[in-house]
């Protein structure tokens, strides 16, 4: 399979440039996901005044 010095060269290629791809599309699901989890979490903890719970320790 593997015989000279070009086909481990090309090899290395073909897997750098796969793991690039993985990278990348991991990097961008990654911030993604963090960015949905932060709106999800922005819109979870936002209170208004009239529900708010401040009230109760004055």
């Amino acid at each position: 399979m593997i015989e000279t010095f070009n086909d481990v060269l090309s090899l290395a290629v073909i897997g750098s440039i796969v793991l690039a791809c993985i990278y990348y599309v991991y990097s961008t699901f990654s911030k993604h996901h963090a960015r949905k989890i932060m709106e999800f979490e922005s819109e979870y903890y936002e209170f208004d005044d009239e529900t708010s719970t401040d009230d109760f320790y004055i």
